[in-house]
């Protein structure tokens, strides 16, 4: 990058880095990474923040994709991949609400319940607060699985405050109940989303 005498200093480089991450451009961005690095600039606050912008979306995009087509294998090791990534993961990149919720996605599908409890439990651990989708996501796990006493459990959860029972997560309430033919709990998802109709 040097040109008839100019050096680029660090300012430089995070420019460069902040586009090249703009640009969904993670090659090109870790050449500018090693080229700083190797040209004495050790990376900053601001490096990095250019960098964890590039790879929470390129994860996350990754998990979405994979999640979707039902690649539950790859999701997972996107997802560790994400939770091991050295040196970034010590800047502050971490798993946010997306990663979390395409991996309890992938696990509701298939009913693995215990593993998708374990992740619920990570995410509140390091403080991501779970969302609509993310309750509907552990309810379809818990169907999946024929776990009815967890489902039930996190239904009176959700009924309770826990979190908003937004229009999605009464329908997951409806559709969960009703595939483990649940009569009385189906009804009451039912008629709650009944109610949120009408007062909206």
């Amino acid at each position: 990058m040097k040109l008839a005498g100019f050096s680029p200093d660090k300012v430089t480089y995070n420019a460069l880095l902040d586009v090249y991450g703009k640009s969904r451009r993670p090659k090109e961005a870790m050449e500018v990474l090693r080229e700083m690095e190797s040209n004495g600039f050790s990376p900053s606050i601001v490096t990095y923040n250019s960098l964890i912008a590039l790879y929470i979306v390129t994860w996350n995009t990754l998990l979405a994709v994979f999640g979707q087509n039902g690649m539950d294998s790859e999701v997972s090791g996107v997802f560790k991949e994400m939770k091991r990534a050295g040196r970034m993961l010590e800047a502050g990149v971490a798993p946010d609400l997306s990663s979390y919720n395409a991996v309890l996605a992938a696990l509701a599908r298939g009913g693995l319940w215990e593993q998708s409890e374990k992740i619920f439990t990570e995410m509140k651990d390091v403080c991501c607060k779970p969302n609509e989708l993310t309750y509907c996501s552990l309810l379809h796990a818990y169907a999946n699985g024929k776990e009815i006493e967890r489902m039930r459990a996190l239904a009176k959860e959700i009924y309770s405050g826990v979190t908003e029972p937004v229009a999605v997560l009464l329908k997951t309430l409806v559709l969960v109940n009703s595939k483990c033919d649940l009569l009385m709990e189906t009804e009451h998802a039912f008629m709650e989303l009944r109610k949120k109709a009408h007062l909206t």
